[in-house]
């Protein structure tokens, strides 16, 4: 279509160039030549400038065409109109949805990984329990170790203070005592046997041996009351310092009695508290 424009174009030049031609006998001036020729070229430009642009628009139409139906996927499947006087045609492409599909290696299965959470959360809860465990009862028993070790120092004390009190009380006189009225019993028990075999070289009649005997007896009795005075009078302050450490010694066993009471009451709440502490970690941990 331009190229015909083109020649009626250069034709209808060269018509009226020769018709002017001829008007001037032959003869024609170089600035209209030039004018002439410049007219051409510009003629035949302008139509081969329009004929790229027409060109150019069919390329452009064809491109979009091609955009338009990757765009919309297989329901653009059908074949669009050709534009007139071109012989292109339109290739078909296929385009898969934009929906990704998952990997099969990508799908949890979710039973077996449940599963697998619970038992590494309550392996973890049991170890986190018996580590609780052992701290508490590590700390108890250093507490509870140290109020026993505290006792047994204020009675050993006790047992300085106790040793000192039966001193001044006068319990070593007081033993020795009891040791001579042991001796002055057995002598009475032997009292009558011994006098005999002393008197056996004497001439003495019955009689006298009798008043011998009563004699010696009513002396040992004599010296065993007033043994048994005094061995009561020492027994009396010796008692009163054993009261006094036993009464102390009482004292701190009921002490330690009752820390190992509240020792246990305190184990057994700590051990509460603990289970609660990995009762929650647990829940936080299969909630993950």
């Amino acid at each position: 279509m331009g190229s015909q424009d083109l020649a009626s174009g250069g034709l209808c030049v060269l018509t009226k160039t020769n018709m002017f031609i001829k008007n001037q006998q032959g003869f024609i001036q170089i600035p209209i030549l030039i004018a002439i020729i410049v007219g051409i070229l510009a003629v035949g430009s302008t139509g081969y400038l329009i004929k790229q642009k027409v060109e150019n628009q069919k390329a452009q139409l064809l491109e979009a065409v091609e955009i338009d139906k990757k765009e919309l996927g297989p329901e653009s499947n059908a074949t669009p109109n050709k534009p007139i006087g071109t012989s292109k045609t339109i290739p078909q492409q296929s385009v898969s949805t934009n929906m990704p599909v998952p990997s099969p290696t990508l799908v949890p299965e979710t039973k077996q990984d449940t599963g697998l959470l619970i038992a590494q959360c309550e392996a973890k809860r049991s170890v986190d329990y018996n580590d609780l465990v052992s701290k508490i009862d590590s700390i108890l028993e250093t507490t509870l170790q140290n109020t026993r070790s505290q006792v047994n120092a204020r009675i050993a004390t006790y047992e300085t203070d106790y040793e000192y009190c039966n001193a001044q009380a006068g319990k070593s006189e007081y033993e020795a005592k009891l040791s001579e009225l042991d001796k002055l019993f057995a002598k009475l028990d032997t009292l009558e046997s011994d006098i005999k075999n002393r008197s056996g070289g004497f001439l003495m009649t019955a009689e006298q041996l009798s008043r011998l005997i009563a004699s010696e007896r009513s002396k040992l009795i004599g010296q065993i009351d007033t043994l048994q005075r005094e061995i009561s009078s020492l027994e009396s302050s010796i008692r009163a310092c054993k009261t006094n450490y036993d009464a102390d010694v009482k004292t701190e066993k009921a002490y330690l009695e009752s820390v190992v009471i509240k020792t246990q009451q305190e184990r057994e709440k700590s051990l509460a508290e603990a289970k609660q502490i990995v009762d929650q970690e647990y829940l936080q941990c299969i909630s993950q």
